[in-house]
């Protein structure tokens, strides 16, 4: 029984060498049925009707898409879900600057006083994320990474969650057994390069746990050139020579990358390590360009994440597009990096950083219902030159569309938001987020604040 099939959509299926066609997708559950072009043959096998509506499928729902786009769900492979209500307010000053800065850790110590601003302040984060086309994510959470997968499962986006072991410590294992049972999975977290706890003893016990745990562990590397260059200071050693040093390599989830070393990109290709980066919130830092050009010549496997809107003001991953192509082809030129790559970093990278590398990321027959769709009708989505070799269907999609362009955003077969439908935070939520971001404000020492 298909449930539902969209007719007439532009279909970008995914990886950089399959070009877009217009054709009919189907979901029967949780699963994409069949893909077909108008031309006829159905893409990767599976069945669809001749007719539409079809007569043999009485009990479909179906949906007109002509003048839409039918991409594959957006993979974010980190963001910091619990901060979302100091949107911008962290992007005013530099990463290093804010280490232990007062006005900082005063965001941070009203932010945590209650746990239902952070659970709102989460699924405003989330909620975000889904209505531009996110349909899987990695939470990189600080705070309480428990509230982020809650949030995470009540709004139906499957997550993983990284989170903090304290050193010598065992608390942490009931954290994660919490979040496990939301259904969320689970990484484990490092800490940043310059922090106290950045020690051999403390890194030894990540390879230790991930390996007992068999998860790997999500860090920040090489973030901002002081960050890379306080490691080599201290051990000798660039951060990812370090942790090669110290078995963590092989376990590591790597984050940013700003700063790494043409060695050190060879060292993530060969040891397969899943990269992912935040260009966005890199430039709004100052932290500088990721070396995407280079990461995808190594053949490193890649992703794109938003990182957080409190430093990037935003978690639409489809803006994250047009962002890195822009910070990237300013920097090394057009050939760089086109709209087919970028596409595949936010659909079959994405899948592949998280190892879902077959299930998510493409619209093939057999792989989850996780969809996005786009209105082009509007001007700046305008023409879509769909044939030939040139065609710049996906460069405009890459470069022009946001979140806003979303119509609906499937998960496992389920629509989770509609734009003509209810919101995924009712009007009582808004205010109250309101309310709690200016309390966070006041009681912060951000309203009187003059300066970082």
């Amino acid at each position: 029984m298909v449930d539902r099939v969209y007719h007439g959509a532009l279909v970008v299926t995914g990886p950089r060498d399959a070009h877009p066609f217009v054709g009919d997708v189907g979901i029967d559950g949780d699963t994409i049925a069949f893909v077909r072009p108008t031309t006829g043959a159905v893409v990767g096998g599976g069945s669809a009707p001749d007719t539409w509506p079809p007569a043999s499928h009485p009990a479909a729902e179906h949906v007109d898409a002509t003048g839409h786009v039918l991409l594959p769900g957006l993979v974010n492979g980190h963001l910091h879900p619990t901060p979302a209500l100091l949107r911008t307010a962290l992007a005013a000053t530099t990463i290093d600057h804010q280490d232990g800065h007062p006005l900082a850790d005063g965001l941070y110590a009203a932010l945590t006083a209650d746990r239902e601003t952070l659970r709102l302040s989460a699924k405003l984060a989330i909620t975000e994320a889904i209505s531009s086309g996110t349909t899987a994510l990695c939470l990189h959470e600080y705070l309480d990474p428990v509230v982020a997968a809650e949030v995470a499962a009540d709004l139906g986006i499957p997550a993983t969650v990284a989170l903090h072991p304290e050193p010598g410590g065992t608390a942490w294992r009931d954290t994660l057994r919490q979040v496990q049972d939301t259904g969320c999975s689970a990484m484990l977290a490092g800490v940043n390069e310059n922090d106290p706890d950045h020690t051999p003893e403390y890194l030894r016990e990540l390879v230790t746990h991930a390996g007992d745990l068999g998860i790997r562990v999500h860090t920040h590397v090489s973030e901002t050139t002081l960050r890379h260059e306080t490691t080599r200071a201290r051990t000798g050693r660039s951060p990812i020579r370090y942790y090669q040093a110290l078995g963590l390599l092989d376990h590591l989830y790597a984050v940013h990358c700003t700063a790494v070393e043409p060695a050190d990109i060879d060292l993530l290709a060969d040891h397969r390590v899943p990269v992912v980066l935040t260009p966005s919130s890199e430039a709004l830092l100052g932290d500088g360009t990721p070396p995407l050009p280079a990461l995808l010549a190594a053949g490193a496997r890649l992703a794109l994440g938003t990182d957080g809107s409190a430093w990037a003001g935003s978690e639409d991953l489809l803006a994250e597009l047009r962002a890195t192509a822009l910070l990237t082809r300013a920097r090394w030129g057009p050939e760089a990096v086109d709209g087919a790559q970028l596409i595949e970093l936010a659909t079959l990278g994405g899948a592949d950083v998280l190892d879902t590398p077959d299930t998510r990321g493409a619209i093939e027959p057999g792989r989850r219902a996780d969809l996005v769709l786009l209105d082009a009708r509007r001007p700046g989505l305008r023409p879509l030159a769909t044939t030939g070799p040139l065609s710049t269907a996906r460069d405009v999609l890459a470069f022009a569309a946001t979140g806003a362009d979303v119509v609906e955003t499937t998960i496992g077969g389920r629509v989770r938001y509609r734009r003509d439908g209810p919101g995924l935070l009712t009007g009582d939520e808004l205010a109250e987020l309101d309310e709690r971001a200016r309390r966070v404000w006041r009681d912060s020492g951000a309203a009187t604040a003059t300066s970082w």
